[in-house]
């Protein structure tokens, strides 16, 4: 399929139409990292109710000792494991976003800010300074170039908070990235890993 030629603009309307242009660029690109963050909170949902299902197998007795039907039940729940992580991987890719340092300078009620790749800034409440503190540690081995994940087990203990909680903190510190021009993939997710932030571990964390 051939390119189509750029229509030919006259010199005084080229600066307008120019900005006219980046800015319906920019709000289609907005819509479409809103759409990929409804399905990454989708998938969150399925994870959860399959690690629901998963339990309710392991701990019912009665169910457990009915023979095939668990059996089968086990058989459906791997194999909607297996696709969840191929939808998963495929966001991955097209969200693969990562950053080269994070500055954060905290204040005397325990609020920030957060400076990002030293350009973007952020004011985020003690809750959430807590929260992006704990996942841009990098405390343990990472298997790549970025901190090390946290499950979501880690992140709770670290936080003081219950699961639900903590997925609600998470919500909202990528919708504070969002706000300051960011994307709120920087907070991957990954359901075998748990989440971290997307900091590059060659630079050093303030």
């Amino acid at each position: 399929m051939r390119e189509p030629m750029p229509r030919r603009i006259p010199a005084g309307r080229l600066l307008p139409e120019l900005l006219s242009r980046i800015r319906e660029l920019e709000r289609k690109q907005t819509r479409i990292v809103g759409r990929l963050d409804s399905l990454e909170i989708a998938a969150d949902g399925v994870a959860a109710g399959l690690r629901e299902v998963a339990m309710t197998l392991e701990v019912d007795v009665e169910l457990a000792s009915t023979g095939q039907i668990p059996s089968m039940l086990h058989k459906e729940l791997r194999k909607t494991r297996q696709s969840l992580q191929r939808v998963r991987e495929s966001l991955r890719k097209v969200t693969q976003v990562s950053i080269d340092s994070l500055e954060v300078k905290r204040h005397f009620d325990a609020s920030s800010e957060v400076t990002i790749n030293k350009v973007k800034s952020l004011r985020l409440t003690p809750a959430l300074t807590h929260l992006i503190d704990a996942l841009s540690a990098n405390r343990v081995e990472s298997e790549d170039d970025l901190v090390a994940w946290k499950t979501l087990s880690d992140v709770c203990q670290e936080l003081k908070k219950r699961p639900r909680a903590v997925v609600q903190l998470i919500f909202r510190l990528r919708k504070e990235l969002e706000r300051a021009g960011l994307s709120g993939h920087l907070i991957q997710h990954s359901v075998e890993k748990g989440y971290r932030f997307a900091l590059r571990r060659h630079v050093s964390f303030v």
